[in-house]
């Protein structure tokens, strides 16, 4: 279908064509020239989109085959059409078959070079896959605009350490695909979506930082009013009014500049009188991050800043330590200094980190007051407060308990019932002592104080919740191997304004770290599962086996085991063995001469065979369950393939199965199954044992053994047996047989034909191959992601 037309605020043509590709080669070379033809008569902007048919190449394809021919013709068609096809996101593949195991990149959308021109910031993009076995591709154009919104960078965050690690950290972010103007459009978006999220951060942590300060303040405001405060507590409460205030000035800053922002770009009413007073005036210092941006601002006009809290504490460190020998602990020299231990703490490390100092760690235990603790060290214990609320003469219990609340009222009268304080009536309380002093404040306050305690009020102090242990952490700090009295922070670049003002000679530039190492590659990783069975498939494909379709995971009893001649009595029919299903619990299709004939050889038997002698149900095979094997899958098209004039068959299959079975280290309710087949005329056990050898040999296993065995519906019945190189010891591999006659004869076979079959499990070589001695550890919820990522890329072969 050729639609032409035109666009609003475009004067060419366009030109869509929304086809769908036939399957034969030759049509679609031929769809291909006519497209040609069109293209070639008609000047325009063309869009040609649809269900093409045809991949490109091989790595569009998968558990499908791919046909070099079909792709060149379609590579050519595009190249000589000069046609554009830019990468899909979304998704790899956009076509899935019905039984969920090939996919392929069918649907396209391919533009031509004025489309590109024009709108060089296009996408394609693969939707989720809802309506039908083909995702929908869809088109997103936006006009380039080399203008975006300029964001604000307020110079205040210039001082505030890591704001400049923020910024280049989202300059180096990766940019995606695309032209030059594309990826500087995204950077400038990285950066201003770092810096929001770092200042929303700061604002955040600021304001939890500030109402922490405030609340101890007002506890120890609390504490003054009961008693004086000791010289640490008043200390404490300075440097805490101090990094108060400090926070106050960075918020404030942001404020000016705020509001200094709007006045410069908004004006006021008298803005058309003070235009030529404002253009005089040094306008504001604003960073703006846009796509034409300015350039950063010189570093000798960044070094008018005042310093922050971090260079203060730098600043203190290193010029003591010119003068001493060392700092002997850095909690009493934050205190000293007037600067917060937080602050001393952070530039140890950095210095330690670049040996400007060698720090080593001080640690204290200490025990401080908890919140109730806090509570009592201020206003008393609850048994002193329930002690003084009685007056000489009593008290009623309900009075006593509304005038001291229920919390102080409850603890407070188990307290001082164990103290024997107080006598607590039926309705009235009253005081057993006339004077009682309140230890438990008095001790409380010792340790607010750091004072010593004997172990006896420490757990009596303990049991109440009332202290709790802290582990206070400090250094002592002495000069390290590169010591200076002023560490010179290391230029990362040679910029033109270190050229133009001269400062390169004195810069000291940071060294190259060659083995550092780059960005981790993301990207999607197979699953071990998934190599193996691809490479089973492969072998397959290479020995002429032609796929089932094994997209039913539920089938009928009868199928899964009465058509295999599996009598209605077997154990592995019973529902300790088998998942059966609730709803719905029966099947109402099933081919009735069929299932007449397999009655019949079930009951009496025929064609040489006694049968098994029993009444044979119908509501049991009736039964729907999760197949326990994909033979059901084998008999379906035996069945088939029964109806037609006889033709030899090479079949295989590689699904999940479902049994009943206890969770272990080699066992799972869940698994896969391979299964191979060949029907045949005159197939013997000779032939079945020669292509279990060339079978095998194919994945490495030259040796085998076969042992006898048992099945229900072959006869005769073989185990597999390979001898592993790698543990050095005979390992089975997988079951096989020749299909009895009572279960290929009532399918309408002819009596000369044979089915030789053969099947093994999918994990159990996987985990040969991958050393992994736990099937949960390969399959199922509990598979480490890590396992997926880092698992060798291997073939098979031992």
């Amino acid at each position: 279908m050729l639609i032409k037309g035109t666009i609003r605020g475009c004067l060419e043509s366009f030109f869509v064509i929304n086809l769908y590709g036939p399957k034969l080669a030759s049509n679609k070379r031929q769809l291909w020239a006519n497209i040609l033809s069109l293209m070639s008569s008609n000047e325009g902007i063309w869009i040609i989109m649809g269900d093409f048919n045809a991949v490109r190449f091989a790595h569009e394809r998968f558990n499908s085959v791919f046909n070099p021919s079909e792709a060149a013709d379609f590579n050519r068609f595009i190249h000589e059409a000069g046609l554009f096809d830019l990468n899909m996101g979304g998704r790899r593949f956009t076509f899935l078959s019905s039984n969920g195991d090939s996919l392929s990149k069918l649907d396209r959308i391919l533009l031509c070079k004025n489309y590109i021109n024009r709108w060089p910031s296009s996408s394609i993009q693969a939707l989720p896959r809802i309506w039908s076995d083909h995702c929908p591709v869809a088109l997103k154009s936006i006009g380039s605009d080399f203008g975006p919104r300029p964001f604000k960078c307020f110079n205040s965050w210039l001082g505030i350490d890591g704001f400049d690690i923020v910024v280049n950290d989202a300059a180096c972010l990766p940019t995606g695909n695309g032209n030059s103007d594309t990826k500087f459009l995204t950077k400038l978006k990285n950066i201003k979506s770092a810096i929001k999220q770092w200042n929303s951060s700061r604002l955040h942590s600021n304001s939890i930082k500030m109402a922490s300060l405030r609340s101890d303040i007002d506890s120890l405001e609390l504490i003054a009013e009961s008693r004086p405060l000791s010289a640490l507590e008043k200390e404490t409460r300075l440097l805490w009014k101090k990094e108060i205030f400090e926070l106050d000035v960075l918020a404030n800053n942001d404020l000016k500049q705020k509001a200094r922002v709007k006045w410069t770009l908004e004006g006021t009413p008298k803005r058309t009188l003070t235009k030529h007073t404002l253009d005089k005036q040094p306008k504001p210092k604003i960073s703006k991050f846009s796509s034409r941006p300015s350039p950063p601002p010189p570093i000798h006009r960044l070094r008018h800043l005042p310093p922050s809290l971090h260079q203060m504490a730098e600043e203190a460190v290193l010029g003591f330590l010119e003068h001493n020998e060392q700092i002997g602990d850095s909690g009493e020299f934050a205190l000293e200094k007037g600067i917060s231990h937080e602050e001393i703490v952070n530039v140890i490390k950095s210095l330690n980190g670049f040996r400007f100092v060698d720090a080593q760690d001080i640690k204290k235990e200490r025990w401080q007051l908890t919140a109730e603790g806090k509570t009592y060290a201020a206003t008393g214990s609850p048994e002193f407060q329930l002690f003084m609320a009685i007056p000489p003469e009593g008290i009623s219990r309900v009075e006593l308990q509304k005038k001291l609340g229920d919390s102080v009222f409850k603890i407070g009268c188990q307290q001082a019932i164990k103290n024997k304080w107080v006598e607590m009536g039926k309705s009235q309380v009253s005081r057993k002592v006339a004077h009682v002093d309140d230890n438990v404040k008095a001790l409380l306050i010792k340790i607010n104080d750091g004072e010593a305690l004997n172990q006896e009020d420490i757990d009596a102090l303990k049991r109440r919740k009332l202290i709790s242990p802290q582990i206070w952490k400090g250094y002592s700090v002495k000069k390290g191997p590169n010591y200076a009295p002023k560490r010179r922070k290391p230029a990362t670049d040679l910029t033109r304004e270190n050229l133009q003002s001269g400062e390169w000679k004195e810069l000291q530039f940071k060294e190259y770290n060659f083995l550092a190492k780059g960005f981790p590659v993301e990207g999607g990783c197979l699953h071990p599962l998934l190599k193996v069975r691809r490479q089973m498939q492969m072998i397959f494909l290479q020995m002429g086996f032609e796929e089932m379709p094994t997209n039913n995971y539920v089938e009928s009893s009868f199928w899964n085991f009465d058509a295999l001649f599996q009598p209605q009595q077997h154990p592995a029919r019973d529902s300790h063995d088998t998942f059966f299903l609730r709803e719905p619990s029966t099947t109402k299709i099933l081919p009735e001469d069929y299932v007449e004939r397999v009655k019949r050889i079930h009951e009496s038997g025929g064609h040489g065979s006694r049968g098994y002698g029993y009444d044979w149900k119908r509501e049991e095979a009736n039964k729907n369950l999760l197949r326990t094997h994909t033979t059901a899958v084998s008999s379906r098209m035996l069945y088939a393939l029964a109806k037609k004039p006889f033709e030899a068959k090479r079949y295989y299959s590689i699904d999940r199965v479902f049994r009943n079975e206890a969770v272990d280290r080699t066992h799972l309710a869940e698994f896969h199954q391979i299964e191979g087949l060949i029907c045949d005329r005159g197939l013997s056990l000779g032939d079945l044992q020669g292509v279990l050898h060339d079978f095998f040999s194919r994945l490495g296993m030259s040796n085998l053994r076969f042992k006898p065995a048992y099945n229900p519906y072959t006869e005769p019945s073989m185990e597999i047996f390979g001898y592993h190189e790698g543990l050095k010891k005979w390992v089975e591999v997988g079951n096989s047989g020749m299909f009895r006659p009572e279960m290929l004869l009532p399918m309408g076979l002819p009596e000369d034909v044979t089915v030789i079959a053969w099947g093994l499990s999918l994990e159990r070589p996987t985990m040969i191959l991958y050393g992994i001695d736990n099937i949960r550890d390969l399959f199922g919820h509990k598979v480490d992601l890590g396992l997926i990522k880092s698992n060798p890329i291997c073939r098979i072969g031992l």
